[in-house]
């Protein structure tokens, strides 16, 4: 499966500058739609699609 990944420019309380980096699969990218004028998927979208990715899968 192939993965991408999503960047977000995020600055802390100190006020250093850092990226918050999320992975999930290609596929769902591909699917998701993007922000206006950005071309990118949103970052709680990123967020959800990350957390999914890694919850444990069942098999039965």
């Amino acid at each position: 499966m192939y993965m991408e990944w999503a960047r977000f420019h995020k600055t802390d309380e100190n006020g250093r500058h850092y990226f918050q980096t999320y992975s999930f699969p290609h596929t769902w990218a591909a699917v998701t739609p993007k922000e206006p004028g950005t071309g990118r998927i949103s970052e709680a979208a990123a967020l959800a699609y990350s957390i999914i990715c890694a919850a444990p899968r069942l098999t039965m």
